[in-house]
């Protein structure tokens, strides 16, 4: 493929005989095996829609060839003819599609609610067939790398129900419908679809996978960077029940920030959601979690949806919402069998971590810090790690927490919170740390005292010390080799830690997401814990 140089008469087997349009691909049909390849540096305005699947074990591959900059496929197109609208350094040019995007030289721009509230660069209006921008001089001359660029397309790339393809180092941008997608994998029985090295930015959502097929799962989304989408970086939005033990769809290594809802949100059952970087998504005033696993409200207590989840080796940092929402990890609704262990949370506007109406739920060497910033002043429940229910829709139940290592900072702020309702917990050899004041919470109860929360039913085996971080203020979680937190924790059957060290490495397992030996083994794929006999 060749956006400048090709020809759709030509043969399409080598660069010199390149075809030019997305257009053609659509229209083809591929085998198992076969490679789609994309030029750098070139820039396609269509949408991909995936014409043909593979097959398990040898996919059809869309990828990048050449040298130069990853391969673009947008939802957007260049505008140009502009004309003075009347209005101070105001402009105006014909736009039929109503854009949820435009971009100035590959700015994202602002949308504003009026002509009359255009009054700096890189904002725009759309009202009747007519984009307005603002710019001091003529935009067809003060923009040129590309120009200003106007959404028109649902997605880049629709999947149209394939299965069995790999996308592999493209820039997927600019999707213009209410759920415009980088990537959407719409249709019944898709599965086994990759998306990874990809740079997913501009949409509605980053990935989003929508469809109402149970058999739906087994995808990978790995080593992608998503970011600046409207809504949520990487979103499962039909409540789809993945494939199962051993076919999970994994979400691995991928860099995910300044999406304006969730980071991921996990509205499934049976996914890995792994060693990604997850920072700064949501807004004031919003619902929205860094990583979220969500079964829905009423009516999806008996449905087999944000089940069996693991997330794992994640840092989530500076999220940003209202309400109790803004964590950095959140179980919510329903959500029932998941496990939460090694990541790193801190710096959200919400709790680290918070398990809300589910059973059976696992919290394990986790390491949050200086959550709870309530930067829209809506929070009523503070905790580093948060155990709540509803009695409107389900209990918290059978939630096990051990080998935390949580620092609290904030003036009115629990390490650790437990609400009313919530039963049959089991919390031993966690660090729970405030340097002054009321460090727990338990049912309308609060108090600082170690011996008073150990003698709490379902509690014991904890600790309440400064846990000596290497540099909190720099983000380092590692521990000082002094910390309390060596070889002070139990053995819940991992193996690894947050940063890949084999555990325990010492006489016992540390408490926290890292290890204090820093040696980096071969990553265990696939592990999921054995809980506990009832005995």
């Amino acid at each position: 493929m060749d956006a400048t140089n090709g020809k759709d008469s030509n043969g399409g087997l080598s660069p010199s005989t390149a075809w030019k349009t997305i257009a053609k691909v659509n229209s083809s049909k591929f085998q198992p095996g076969d490679f789609i390849l994309l030029k750098r540096s070139e820039v396609w305005r269509e949408q991909l829609t995936v014409p043909s699947s593979g097959s398990n074990g040898n996919p059809i591959t869309f990828t990048a060839y050449g040298s130069g900059d990853k391969p673009v496929i947008t939802g957007a197109d260049l505008v140009i003819k502009w004309e003075k609208q009347g209005m101070q350094n105001v402009w105006q040019s014909t736009v039929t599609t109503e854009p949820r995007v435009v971009l100035f030289d590959g700015v994202l721009g602002v949308n504003k609610s009026s002509i009359e509230n255009l009054d700096a660069e890189n904002e725009w209006h759309w009202d009747t067939n007519i984009l307005y921008v603002y710019c001091t001089s003529d935009p067809d001359t003060n923009y040129t790398s590309p120009g200003i660029e106007s959404g028109k397309r649902e997605h880049a790339v629709s999947t149209n129900g394939r299965s069995d393809f790999l996308i592999d180092g493209l820039v997927l941008e600019s999707g213009n419908n209410s759920v415009g997608s980088g990537v959407w994998l719409n249709g019944a029985g898709a599965t086994r679809v990759t998306v990874q090295n990809c740079i997913i930015r501009y949409n509605g959502y980053g990935i989003l996978v929508y469809t109402t097929d149970a058999q739906n799962g087994n995808h990978t989304f790995y080593g992608n960077t998503i970011h600046d989408n409207r809504l949520i970086g990487i979103s499962f939005n039909d409540g789809t029940d993945g494939s199962g033990s051993g076919t999970e769809t994994t979400i691995s290594s991928n860099t995910i920030y300044n999406n304006y809802n969730f980071g991921i949100l996990i509205h499934t059952s049976w996914a890995i959601v792994e060693k990604n970087l997850v920072y700064s998504n949501g807004h004031i005033g919003g619902t929205n979690v860094g990583i979220h696993i969500f079964a829905g409200n009423a009516g999806f207590e008996t449905a087999n949806t944000g089940d069996n989840n693991i997330v794992r080796y994640n840092v989530s940092h500076s999220n940003i919402s209202g309400n109790n929402d803004g964590g950095g990890i959140q179980i919510d609704f329903y959500c029932d069998n998941n496990q939460v262990y090694y990541n790193v949370s801190y710096n959200n506007d919400g709790p680290g971590i918070a398990i809300h109406n589910g059973r059976d739920n696992l919290v394990y060497n986790n390491t949050t810090y200086n959550n709870c910033a309530n930067s829209s002043g809506d929070m009523t429940i503070f905790g580093e790690i948060t155990l709540t229910e509803n009695d409107t829709y389900d209990e918290n139940e059978g939630t096990i927490v051990k080998n935390n290592n949580v620092y609290a900072v904030r003036a009115g702020v629990y390490a650790i919170f437990v609400d009313r309702g919530v039963t049959n917990i089991d919390i031993h050899s966690n660090n729970w740390y405030k340097a002054s004041g009321n460090w727990w919470y338990y049912k309308a109860e609060m108090g600082s005292s170690l011996s008073t929360w150990n003698s709490k039913p379902g509690i014991g085996t904890d600790i309440n010390t400064d846990p000596l971080f290497t540099d909190k203020g720099n983000d380092d979680f590692t521990l000082q080799s002094t910390s309390p937190c060596i070889n002070a924790g139990t053995d819940v059957g991992l193996a690894f830690d947050c940063a890949g060290i084999g555990v325990p490495q010492g006489a016992g397992f540390d408490i926290g997401a890292y290890e204090n030996k820093k040696t980096a083994p071969s990553p265990v794929k696939n592990l999921r814990v054995l809980k506990p006999s009832s005995e």
